[in-house]
């Protein structure tokens, strides 16, 4: 399946806050078991191998069930100013790296088989600062890009170094407001919350994110009997905050906990994001990610959202088993500042998601 996020239409009926925002904040629905979460992982399975930044137990049933025999094939093309990379590279599971191929404007840096291990490094003597790599000592089962990362003086423009940090900076959320919330990427660890909370000092400012979200509560910090500091709800009877928060708390104090992370955040997506909100607070929470120096990728089934006032047209995508599609493409008409999108998606004018 190819994902391609940069299929715009041109709608300048839009606000200049969310005209200026093109393709920064992006919405997909799609029908239940059609992959969102999936499609999630699978943008985030560079992380992997790259950076080691991602808990392993978030994949299960790595291969395609119907082709168990064939490799899993992942690829990527970044473009960091006026240079544009191409990284392909081939899993037989979720440990092990089946091929592996790097171009940088269109000139192939290295190719592997980690089957054969037979390579073409040629390439790389184009390159000053990669050209004093040992390559006698390279484990031959180890990503080639991340070897070269670790063990090279990377010059500060180098496009290498720019695809290793953004890669490095990626999040992944998942099950916001769960028992069980699952983070990939930048965050190395997501629990306990409330702690990492009072420890940077951040207790006041959640409290302030909650009201602005319709959540009243007066948190306070206080030492529970086993001598920890912890988080209470200041009541007559201070009670235990993460003992009594509903699942929509829960799930807007994982996203503030993330959006401490934001200033240095290069991609960010969160599934399900909105399943225990109000549709005010959903809102709130599309608007906190607008216009930020990373693109935002959430998926939905709230219809509520799709208006707009909040988010351009071609914002809106919907997955399929043939892939995504932008609400502009999967109809015959002309989608004008008047239309009701919510009202359009309920009736089938989007036909690719029927």
């Amino acid at each position: 399946m190819t994902i391609d996020f940069s299929d715009t239409g041109d709608y300048n009926f839009n606000t200049p806050l969310i005209k200026n925002s093109l393709l920064n904040n992006v919405l997909i629905y799609g029908k239940n078991a059609v992959g969102k979460s999936n499609l999630g992982l699978a943008l985030f399975d560079i992380t992997i191998h790259v950076v080691d930044k991602v808990n392993l137990a978030n994949y299960k049933n790595y291969i395609n069930a119907d082709n168990p025999n064939e490799p899993a094939t992942f690829s990527y093309t970044f473009q960091f100013d006026k240079h544009i990379l191409e990284y392909t590279y081939q899993k037989s599971d979720k440990n092990t790296l089946f091929s592996e191929i790097l171009s940088i404007n269109g000139s192939k840096l290295f190719e592997y088989n980690f089957e054969s291990k037979e390579g073409d490094f040629a390439g790389i003597q184009n390159y000053p600062d990669l050209a004093t790599l040992n390559w006698e000592f390279r484990d031959s089962s180890l990503s080639v890009l991340k070897y070269i990362a670790n063990n090279s003086n990377l010059a500060p423009d180098s496009p290498i170094r720019s695809l290793i940090h953004f890669v490095s900076s990626m999040i992944w959320l998942s099950s916001p407001g769960g028992q069980a919330n699952r983070i990939i990427g930048m965050i190395s660890e997501i629990s306990p919350m409330t702690t990492k909370l009072i420890e940077m000092d951040k207790v006041q400012e959640f409290q302030d994110f909650l009201n602005q979200n319709g959540v009243p509560d007066k948190l306070i910090v206080k030492t529970d009997v086993t001598g920890e500091k912890a988080i209470y709800i200041d009541y007559a009877k201070p009670v235990k905050f993460i003992e009594v928060f509903s699942g929509g708390t829960a799930s807007l104090t994982a996203i503030f906990y993330l959006s401490l992370y934001f200033e240095n955040a290069s991609f960010v997506f969160i599934d399900e994001f909105d399943a225990n909100y109000h549709f005010e607070v959903a809102e709130n929470i599309v608007k906190l990610l607008q216009n930020k120096n990373f693109q935002s990728v959430l998926t939905s089934h709230n219809t509520n959202l799709m208006s707009n006032n909040l988010m351009r047209p071609d914002c809106y995508l919907i997955l399929t088993k043939e892939g995504l599609t932008p609400f502009f493409r999967a109809t015959e008409r002309e989608l004008r500042e008047g239309h009701n999108l919510e009202k359009l998606y309920q009736s089938g004018e989007f036909e690719n998601d029927r």
